[in-house]
């Protein structure tokens, strides 16, 4: 038997052979591994973009649409008198630079100057117009019983149904149920609102709730991000107030009126019984202050009694989605009831949302010869955020200073009350009036919170009207000449000059710099631009801060003719006839409005805003004057006068068929009217620049919105 060793030969990897192979297989995965991240972060980055383009843009159709709606017209003419609704545009004291003119130094601008990078743009602006829509209504919620009363006043004349003696807690429980109403015309609402800071407090009623802290101006304080000063959180906000003044009682039987339910044109109340008291529904707060008993609506969280002027009509706003108004006694004040406004209601300031006037103590004045005084409807807005606060600069002397002088809360000594420059009071939102005591098991307040919340995560809301007379400049680059070689024309092709407009950090550069050459004329800009306590020119004189050094501070712009280019159609500089050269004053219009109110010790008031107002004050039979009581030759501001022997002869001079003032234009001249629209110049254009993040990603989208107003 034979046998075969049988050898075949074996081929195998070294170990350093398997671990090379195995090291180039990490590094394939690895490099797998980060370009499928990359592509992932990508696609990711591209869907938050395209997810936040899709929120603007429905936030902004929204927006559009609602301006396309709007009930006044625009023209040259729409100041006189007008009784179709309104438009008002308020510019709070930030700017969409506010964060880069006043931070940190960060990225270096071509001329060396710092400013730092920031997300946050102009964020206390507020827009309000009446609108009609012919086709698709505006819908609204109001208790059920306004209903049912008027119906009942249409069958047999009675306004008393809802007498509570007559009804058993049931029926009440069912007057009070929310019901939904409609309407062609609405007053609508935009603003931004920042987050609060909340405490547990009693309610009145036994139970725990929520109350706002305050801060030492006595409005709600802000919750700051990483004490930034600017609001940790924002969203945006946009009521819709029907307008219904068929809703109205008509004149009622003496037994109906006496039970205190029902009064002539305005709207019915329904008395609530508690355990601690009466509840009256559509009832506001004592104008005055005062406590009311045991009347519920009255009793006022967190020491806010003194601010009944200025809050206490949120109760009601929070009950119903009417456009109401505080009905005023013979002597021009406040009472405690309210009617549902109609158009010709909505051309009077006084008489829309959120509009109040402030008694004479709150804005630093006492006069009790005169009975004291109220200002003219100005927006119930509390202190304006910690960011513009902190902005202080020095004077030519080195001395600290305010950083604008028209900003009363940030004077060095500011009056008692005078923070009446940042966001709407949070308690005018749905759901947010955490002030007054909240009624369990009752349908209003917080049951209706975030309803009238549009978009969150907000980080600008910035209006801006266009001005044809705003200038643009052009501006030597970083080479510090002008042009590019032997063309020494400022702007020449390939040189690195560039535009400057009245929204651009160094626009205040071009004010004072003898280099500057203007190129054109106008740009939108925001109202009273250069005046405004977080924008680029900061009231003329005061310093530009950051720079590289904190010590360095641009020269102020100097009192020549230089200043004569802020004269244009929305800021408030207007050259001094027969003054100096550069010489500036407050326009006319501006102080009759009663939107800034001064004296020898400063400025008390300051609330720059576009009005397309109205000529009623000028025959309703009560005295709106300038604070001296009659038109002096420096003005310090209209305001609203309590009735008083020594005014009466100066009421309505305007309309009275007389030559009052000896003027040489004639009878019921304008030089005799009591008010007037803030600014002169009707508006033909407005822009809303949304800035939105996504909280996830921090992705920033921002678009804008263009209305042409005077078509």
């Amino acid at each position: 038997m034979l046998s075969k060793n049988l050898r075949s030969d074996t081929f195998a990897f070294t170990v350093l052979e398997v671990l090379i192979a195995i090291t180039l297989s990490l590094l394939l995965m690895l490099s797998l591994t980060r370009a499928f991240k990359y592509l992932a972060d990508r696609i990711k980055e591209n869907r938050v973009q395209v997810e936040l383009s899709n929120r603007l843009r429905s936030v902004n159709q929204i927006i559009q649409d609602d301006l396309k709606k709007m009930t006044v017209l625009m023209g040259s003419d729409h100041q006189k008198g007008a009784t179709q609704g309104y438009f008002v545009y308020y510019e709070g004291p930030c700017t969409d630079t506010t964060s880069v003119m006043l931070g940190a130094q960060g990225v270096q601008l071509p001329d060396g100057v710092y400013f730092q990078e920031s997300r946050f743009g102009d964020v206390d602006d507020y827009i309000a117009f009446t609108a009609h829509s012919p086709d698709v209504p505006f819908r609204g919620i109001v208790p059920k019983y306004l209903l049912l009363e008027k119906q009942d006043e249409t069958e047999d004349s009675s306004t008393n149904s809802y007498n509570v003696s007559n009804l058993t807690p049931a029926q009440i429980q069912e007057a009070q149920e929310p019901v939904v109403i409609y309407s062609n015309y609405a007053e609508i609402i935009y603003w931004l609102q920042p987050e609060y800071a909340t405490v547990s407090d009693t309610d009145g009623l036994g139970s725990q709730g929520l109350s706002y802290q305050y801060d030492g101006l006595g409005s709600p304080a802000i919750n700051y991000l990483d004490n930034s000063g600017f609001p940790r959180k924002l969203v945006l906000h946009r009521r819709v107030l029907l307008i219904r003044p068929d809703l109205n009682l008509q004149p009622v039987p003496a037994s109906a009126a006496a039970g205190g339910l029902t009064a002539a044109g305005t709207l019915p109340k329904l008395p609530v019984p508690t355990s601690a008291g009466t509840y009256v529904f559509m009832d506001p707060d004592p104008w005055a202050g005062e406590t009311g008993g045991n009347i519920l609506p009255q009793v006022i969280r967190g020491g806010q009694l003194n601010r009944t002027w200025q809050i206490g009509m949120t109760p009601v706003h929070q009950q119903c989605d009417l456009s109401v108004r505080w009905v005023l006694d013979a002597n021009g004040l406040p009472t405690n009831r309210v009617a549902a406004n109609s158009l010709e209601d909505l051309s009077v300031p006084h008489n829309r949302f959120a509009h109040v006037r402030a008694p004479s103590s709150v804005v630093g004045f006492t006069n009790p010869s005169l009975n004291g005084f109220t200002t003219m409807p100005i927006l119930a807005v509390g202190s304006e955020m910690e960011y513009i606060r902190r902005a202080l600069g020095n004077d030519a002397n080195g001395n600290t200073t305010t950083v604008a002088t028209f900003y009363p809360s940030l004077q060095t000594s500011p009056s008692v009350g005078s923070a009446l420059n940042g966001f709407l009071r949070p308690e005018f939102a749905l759901g947010m009036d955490l002030t007054h005591t909240e009624i369990p098991g009752f349908y209003w307040g917080r049951e209706r919170l975030g309803e009238d919340v549009l978009a969150n995560s907000l980080l600008g809301f910035d209006g801006q009207i266009f001005d044809r007379l705003a200038m643009v400049a052009l501006h030597s680059g970083a080479d510090g000449g002008i042009g590019i070689g032997g063309n020494t024309s400022l702007g020449s092709p390939n040189s690195d000059d560039f535009v400057v407009d009245a929204n651009d950090p160094l626009f205040f550069e071009v004010m004072r710099n003898a280099t500057v050459q203007e190129e054109s004329r106008g740009a939108f800009v925001d109202l009273a631009y250069e005046r405004l306590a977080g924008g680029v020119v900061r009231d003329f004189d005061l310093p530009l801060k950051p720079f590289v050094s904190s010590t360095s501070e641009l020269p102020r712009v100097p009192a020549n003719t230089r200043r004569l280019k802020l004269n244009t159609q929305y800021s408030l500089a207007r050259e001094v006839v027969g003054g100096t050269a550069g010489s500036m004053q407050i326009p006319d219009s501006f102080l009759r409005s009663g939107k800034i109110i001064r004296d020898g010790t400063g400025v008390h008031l300051f609330q720059p805003t576009y009005d397309t107002y109205t000529s009623r004050y000028e025959y309703d039979g009560l005295t709106q004057r300038d604070i001296s009581g009659l038109a002096p030759p420096t003005r310090l501001g209209t305001v609203w006068w309590n009735p008083h022997s020594s005014l009466t002869a100066t009421t309505d001079l305007a309309t009275n068929g007389l030559d009052d003032l000896g003027s040489i234009v004639g009878t019921d001249d304008p030089s005799e009217r009591e008010t007037m629209p803030p600014f002169e110049a009707p508006l033909t254009q407005i822009r809303i620049r949304l800035r939105i993040a996504d909280e996830a990603s921090g992705a920033i989208g921002q678009q804008a919105v263009i209305s042409d107003l005077a078509l």
